[in-house]
């Protein structure tokens, strides 16, 4: 990732990052491995498999559909997946290495050190989006036959079906280009964190305190956020800052933290405001907005909701709007006399 930065095919700026690749320049963030993994896992242990499988494959779809150039469509999947969307996802860091094959209507893609699988082993997240993409580029719908794990490889098997793949609505290239849009300010970005130690870059891959990043378009975190449940993803975000954010450290201290990582991140131009009474609120200018028609930044919100728990178990969300290109949280410090 530092030799992306280096080369500028990652431009970072405060509150964003932008993709240079070959295929077509997007807005992209990082997130947290494990936070993505552990809701992961928790949703599918709930009993919703297919509805994490079918948010990842809409992603998927939505993603080759708009940002693979028109050239590579009309390539075969194995070329595209093993040219260059394998130099792409190596020096992202979501993966070492990936084979796509297809033989007899079955399609096989083996993948190395993948992101999330490396974390909690076979997941709908994973399959769903190598389905989508891989959907989208053969022109019919794939149908999982199986998933297998084995430390650090990957074995995801598709049955190629008679069906077009589901392409959901979405919006615009212009209006999410739009939207995504950003001005230069003064401030923390990813240069800078990576630069101050904050953030640590290993190879290709990036870390906070130990914990993997990983690198990617926004539009899965907004498809999640529809799923059942996604409160819960407040609780294993407290439970991941809690344990890697210093204890000792003052509120205004915790807070600063949270802004550089959401601007260095990619998440937005972040501003929070403690009030007398303890309260805070915290804003997001231009949060990068996804492909799917309508903006859902649940899966965001209970993030930070779970960081500001790390901070002081009392903290509850009151609420969260957004409107004006910014996202704005209100959390209330509860169990306190007025």
């Amino acid at each position: 990732m530092r030799l992306l930065l280096s080369k500028n095919l990652v431009e970072s700026y405060v509150g964003g990052l932008i993709s240079r690749f070959q295929v077509k320049r997007r807005r992209s963030v990082l997130f947290f491995d494990d936070i993505i993994a552990d809701y992961a896992r928790y949703c599918e242990d709930s009993g919703h498999w297919n509805m994490m499988l079918s948010a990842a494959e809409e992603a998927g779809v939505l993603m080759a559909r708009l940002f693979i150039p028109g050239y590579m469509k009309t390539m075969p999947p194995s070329m595209v997946f093993n040219g260059p969307g394998k130099l792409i996802w190596k020096r992202t860091g979501l993966l070492s290495d990936i084979d796509f094959s297809i033989k007899d209507g079955t399609v096989r893609i083996e993948t190395k050190d993948e992101a999330i699988s490396d974390v909690i082993g076979c997941n709908s997240i994973a399959a769903g989006s190598w389905m989508g993409a891989a959907s989208f580029l053969m022109g019919k719908r794939l149908a999982l036959e199986s998933i297998s794990y084995k430390e650090p490889n990957s074995e995801y098997v598709f049955r190629v079906t008679h069906d077009p793949p589901r392409v959901p609505h979405s919006k615009p290239k212009e209006r999410y280009d739009a939207l995504n849009s950003y001005r230069m300010e003064e401030g923390f970005s990813l240069k800078d964190a990576i630069s101050a130690g904050v953030i640590r870059t290993d190879g290709d891959l990036m870390y906070f305190r130990g914990r993997r990043l990983f690198y990617s378009e926004n539009t899965l975190f907004h498809l999640l956020s529809k799923c059942p449940d996604i409160g819960r993803v407040s609780v294993i975000s407290a439970r991941f800052f809690d344990d890697i954010i210093d204890a000792e450290a003052t509120d205004k201290e915790k807070l600063r933290l949270m802004k550089t990582l959401l601007q260095s991140m990619g998440w937005g131009i972040t501003n929070s405001i403690m009030k007398e009474n303890g309260d805070v609120r915290v804003v997001l200018e231009s949060p990068p907005v996804g492909l799917q028609v309508a903006e859902n930044y649940k899966f965001l919100v209970n993030t930070i909701h779970g960081y500001m728990m790390a901070v002081d178990e009392r903290f509850v969300l009151r609420d969260s709007v957004y409107a004006g290109r910014k996202l704005t949280m209100d959390f209330r410090r509860t169990g306190r006399t007025r």
